[in-house]
């Protein structure tokens, strides 16, 4: 398959797996950057279904973020979110690759949008509250709690939320 089959996106993301597993990090850097740059071409990826190409951008952007490179992992998300403006976990790896860059009003706003098509994302709910202090006139304790009254969340969502909510109150005092 790989002689075949070199540029092939889902057996250079397997290879990337691979390599991962067995912690020979710079080979897979070689490989996930040039995996990125395929990713980038839509011709490359137009055999692939819609599912297909939604695994192949977030997991080459968790690739490149797990390798630091996440200037490249946000151009996957961004690719991701542009084609995908649904999926919420797209714009939450989206706002954890702009944190990482410093863009902390960008993060947020990506924040807005995973929060915005799920409310219940706790993770999202939590790295919001952590970007910035939160004030008395400027916070997240109304989402908080509505996401905490809610019985469809889970339970390592309350955790996550309990504990925001603790600095939300933290900040403010």
């Amino acid at each position: 398959a790989l002689a075949l089959c070199a540029d092939e996106p889902r057996i250079l993301l397997q290879r990337v797996e691979c390599l991962f597993m067995l912690r020979d990090f710079q080979s897979a850097k070689a490989l996930v950057t040039q995996l990125a740059k395929i990713n980038t071409n839509p011709t490359q990826l137009a055999h692939l279904s819609s599912h297909e190409i939604l695994v192949q951008y977030d997991k080459t952007g968790m690739f490149l973020s797990n390798l630091n490179c996440h200037e490249l992992a946000l151009t996957q998300y961004q690719l991701a979110t542009k084609r995908f403006p649904s999926n919420a976990q797209l714009f939450y790896n989206t706002a954890t690759t702009l944190r990482f860059l410093g863009s902390t009003r960008d993060a947020i706003q990506a924040l807005n949008q995973c929060l915005a098509l799920n409310p219940l994302h706790y993770e999202a709910l939590g790295l919001k509250t952590s970007l910035v202090k939160q004030t008395t006139s400027h916070n997240e304790l109304e989402p908080l709690k509505q996401a905490l009254a809610n019985p469809k969340l889970a339970a390592e969502g309350k955790i996550n939320l309990h504990y925001a909510l603790a600095k939300t109150y933290d900040d403010m005092s």
